[in-house]
């Protein structure tokens, strides 16, 4: 009849648990007559408190330039993986990510063929492995004549 169920998780490796609840009406001869679960991510470092992000060459550029962004990321345990995302001009809060979670903390923006204007690149920095979208991020504003 406990509804309660508290879950130690010292020790455990990081990563994702299931945990599965079966009820049933008491004095039910069944196993479990409803079931539910969920997914619980351990996490056994301290993300990370900080990234920077730069640009080389700095802004402005011209479009067809090359602009190859690092990113760094402190604080917390490490190692860490980055994905890098860019939100093009006129677009109020829509960012495309243009790569995926990578240890390599270098993005190569090849921006041939886009037209002018402000561009705005976002890193996402992670523990890796961590189940989080993201633990930390910046941005950085770049224009493009």
């Amino acid at each position: 009849t406990n509804t309660l169920f508290n879950w130690n998780t010292t020790g455990l490796a990081a990563g994702g648990y299931t945990i599965e609840v079966h009820a049933r009406n008491i004095g039910s001869p069944q196993t479990w007559e409803a079931r539910k679960s969920i997914t619980f991510w351990v996490v056994n470092a301290a993300p990370p408190t900080a990234v920077s992000l730069t640009a080389f060459p700095t802004s402005p550029q011209v479009a067809g330039t090359q602009i190859d962004f690092t990113a760094t990321a402190s604080g917390g345990a490490g190692p860490y993986e980055y994905s890098f995302l860019v939100k093009a001009p006129g677009l109020l809060s829509f960012y495309e990510e243009a790569r995926t979670y990578a240890a390599n903390n270098v993005f190569n923006w090849d921006t041939t063929g886009l037209t002018a204007g402000t561009y705005t690149i976002q890193v996402h920095a992670r523990n890796i492995g961590s189940p989080q979208d993201k633990e930390i991020t910046r941005s950085l504003t770049v224009i493009l004549q």
